[in-house]
């Protein structure tokens, strides 16, 4: 039934030529989702990949935080040196070496002699 409702759907789709409005179709129906079920996208990014433990734990430090099942995506960026970057909706979370150093060349910056 509900593989008859998703080929009946992409017709509709096709039929209608919306075929460049699917991946924001899907990407809708996934915030939905994730609203439904009180889960959280979040991602973090690390200079060396994350190990299942400590994606583990954060995930559960993440949960109890903001009342929500997170699903933890880890991204490897060797540029930010070391620390974790949490991007968490809209919201960016900076723990990293990279951004600590530059808000230190800012603040010593901005320093008059």
């Amino acid at each position: 039934m509900v593989c008859q409702e998703m080929i009946n759907f992409l017709y509709v789709i096709i039929d209608k030529r919306r075929e460049s409005y699917l991946m924001s179709i899907a990407n809708e129906f996934k915030k939905l989702f994730n609203e439904h079920e009180n889960i959280l996208e979040v991602t973090a990014i690390t200079a060396v990949p994350m190990d299942k433990k400590v994606q583990d734990r954060l995930e559960i430090v993440l949960g109890n935080k903001m009342d929500k099942r997170i699903n933890l995506r880890n991204i490897v960026d060797k540029d930010i040196i070391g620390g974790v970057l949490l991007r968490i909706e809209n919201k960016i979370i900076d723990g990293t070496v990279k951004g600590q150093l530059e808000s230190m060349r800012k603040t010593i910056k901005n320093v008059s002699l």
